[in-house]
């Protein structure tokens, strides 16, 4: 059970809109030859089926000075029929994204089920991390006269500087990163004061690929960004067990609810369930 499922219940109105898992392995080159495999395992569940090409840069150095070339990355996409659920496949990790979000157990048993097929396909014995993302939205109901501090601990709210020469904040945005039992949890917190998206730019990318019901809010809102990362130590991998790592991750996911829970005050639970 989660952490705030066993508090408050289960939430009517919750304010989580985006949710990632990654699992990062060492690079598998029969990756290209093998999609099809995948494909075929995923497509019950996750029927549509792109490809992309990213483009990047390398620079190698050299003893007589360095090169710059252009590299071509290739992405296998999949998604379900709605759209609300993505899996992002690349030579060196799996990425698990969705716009709808149960529950943390159903969320992890996808992941756990995308994660065996790729798995299987490439024969992945070791993993170098993995991680879990959150992006929740509190939108404060305005017209009833809410404002974020009904919803957000006061260290979160910008301070008072309004006078004869300031007239307003139009921008507050606060990080925070703390170690773990598991690896790092980076905490950012942005308040924003035009109406606009609650995904992160470094996201929008990734997340423009699925279907949101409601991806915009009115300003001023605040997006709280949780991103629970772990990494094996010193350039090491360690050994890939489906179970081991799904444990972990539900322990990463425990301590970013207690994040969440520490920068919130009770009423936006309280309104997450309509009360």
């Amino acid at each position: 059970m989660g952490i705030i499922t066993d508090k408050f219940g289960a939430l009517e109105n919750p304010p989580l809109v985006y949710t990632l898992l990654m699992l990062r392995f060492p690079t598998q080159t029969a990756l290209r030859d093998r999609v099809t495999v995948i494909q075929e395992s995923l497509k019950q569940v996750y029927p549509i089926y792109e490809k992309r090409v990213q483009q990047g840069i390398e620079v190698v150095k050299k003893p007589d000075g360095q090169t710059i070339s252009t590299i071509s990355t290739p992405e296998f996409l999949f998604f379900d029929s709605s759209r609300t659920k993505g899996v992002l496949i690349k030579e060196d990790r799996i990425i698990f994204h969705s716009s709808v979000y149960p529950s943390f157990s159903e969320f992890s048993s996808w992941f756990k089920s995308v994660a065996e097929s790729v798995v299987d396909a490439l024969s992945i014995s070791h993993y170098l991390g993995c991680g879990i993302r959150y992006i929740d939205a509190l939108a404060p109901d305005h017209d009833s006269g809410e404002s974020l501090a009904d919803y957000l601990h006061p260290s979160l709210l910008p301070f008072d500087m309004e006078n004869e020469s300031i007239s307003k904040c139009i921008a507050s945005n606060q990080n925070s990163k703390y170690r773990t039992n598991f690896g790092t949890v980076v905490f950012n917190s942005h308040i924003l004061f035009e109406d606009d998206t609650c995904i992160p730019p470094d996201l929008r990318d990734l997340s423009s690929l699925l279907r949101f019901e409601n991806e915009k809010k009115a300003a001023p809102f605040a997006v709280l960004d949780f991103d629970h990362g772990y990494a094996a130590p010193d350039g090491t991998a360690v050994s890939l067990d489906l179970d081991d790592l799904v444990t972990k991750i539900d322990g990463m996911h425990k301590v970013a609810s207690h994040v969440f829970i520490k920068s919130i005050n009770n009423h936006a639970l309280r309104r997450g369930n309509n009360d």
